[in-house]
């Protein structure tokens, strides 16, 4: 998952701080997960990938070639509710 966190986010657009925001958890925690050194639980997961308008998937997915697929990314600065 390190650096795919990032680089969906910056090709959306957002910082770390409108992601932690959307996701309800720190921006801290938000650049751990980014830099490999935390796993965020499920519910963050779930969060982050619907933030950012993605398959769980090409979140975990370590073929980073383009988040494993041609997956088109929109923008959509939505809060996100579990």
């Amino acid at each position: 998952m390190k650096y795919t966190v990032r680089s969906i986010r910056e090709k959306c657009g957002y910082t770390v701080t409108e992601l932690a925001e959307m996701v309800n958890t720190s921006k801290s925690h938000i650049s751990r997960i980014e830099k490999g050194e935390s796993q965020p639980s499920v519910d963050v997961l779930y969060k982050i990938s619907k933030a950012l308008n993605v398959p769980i998937d090409d979140l975990i997915c370590r073929n980073t070639s383009f988040l494993c697929g041609d997956v088109a990314l929109q923008t959509n600065k939505t809060e996100v509710r579990a």
